[in-house]
């Protein structure tokens, strides 16, 4: 297979993937007629690069200087083919090849260079290549997808790790209900090897006798909020079986109403976060938005 073959191969599949992309964004819904025409654009382009003219492959070929003419989309590829249908409009696939030689020629340091497929008349604008102001809203919306993305996950994850601790501490107020509860002595007080540089966390040795009669030595590892006791001091505990384990503390088992609400309200900014990223998905930026920081003779040409 010839390079040619291999790049009219290779680079009709990555359109088709940007159409699939765009596609799998809307998560089934219907999609505006915008996203609608940005697929068509894609799949009407990767069917035009399965026959791709040679010359333009050849001249592609003399800009990236790097051989096989496919290696030349893998650095910025994401970031000129996100752009088409947004903020460059291509006519046809030549358009669209000559439009990235001309990009990339930019982040090569070749601007001086001649580029072989293009002449003056048909040169596409070197629009917001580089422009600081658009750099930033596309720093922006990056760090907005990622932001909503993460709190989302984060959220989710803290909400059901709520849900789990709240039954818990239902399970340990009604075994504490129905038990009787025992002084415990504390020994000593220690910070943790994992929390000496915070201070928070304390490893708590604790001798307590069961209702049988046994003394029970136990180490109660101490996390927030911070335990303030002393050694000597005495604090009731329940204990859990007859073997020596660490016993219930009522006073730190917590409020489990609590715990559900807290558990509600990460659910919630969870949901809406992931909501939230999935909008900024499905709507990239806007011609409308573009007009605000783009010059005119920049704006796309749709043909719509």
């Amino acid at each position: 297979m010839s390079d040619l073959d291999v790049f009219r191969r290779d680079f009709s599949g990555i359109l088709t993937g940007c159409a699939n992309a765009r596609r799998a964004s809307l998560c089934g819904g219907s999609g505006s007629g915008e996203d609608l025409k940005i697929m068509a654009l894609f799949e009407r382009l990767a069917r035009e690069a399965e026959t791709i003219d040679p010359a333009v492959f050849a001249g592609l070929r003399a800009v990236t200087e790097q051989g096989l003419a496919t290696r030349h989309f893998i650095p910025r590829r994401e970031a000129l083919l996100a752009q088409v249908g947004v903020l460059y409009w291509p006519k046809d696939v030549v358009d669209l090849v000559r439009w990235i030689a001309v990009q990339s020629s930019e982040d090569l340091d070749l601007c001086r260079k001649p580029v072989p497929i293009l002449s003056p008349a048909t040169q596409p604008r070197r629009h917001a290549g580089l422009d600081p102001a658009r750099r930033r809203r596309d720093i922006s919306y990056g760090r907005a997808n990622d932001f909503y993305a993460g709190f989302g996950i984060v959220a989710l994850l803290l909400s059901l790790w709520n849900v789990t601790l709240a039954f818990g501490q239902m399970h340990d107020r009604a075994f504490v209900a129905g038990h009787a509860t025992v002084p415990a002595t504390i020994v000593s007080i220690e910070p943790t090897s994992v929390g000496k540089s915070s201070g928070l966390a304390r490893d708590v040795v604790l001798t307590f006798q069961q209702p049988h009669g046994e003394i029970c030595r136990v180490v109660w590892h101490a996390a927030l909020p911070s335990f303030e006791g002393a050694p000597g001091a005495s604090l009731p505990v329940v204990p859990r079986s007859s073997a020596c384990e660490v016993p219930i503390i009522p006073s730190r088992i917590g409020d489990p109403m609590q715990t559900f609400t807290l558990a509600a309200v990460l659910m919630a900014g969870g949901l809406v976060s992931l909501h939230m990223w999935g909008w900024l998905l499905r709507h990239p930026p806007r011609p409308f938005f573009q007009s605000l920081w783009l010059p005119p003779e920049s704006r796309r040409h749709d043909p719509a």
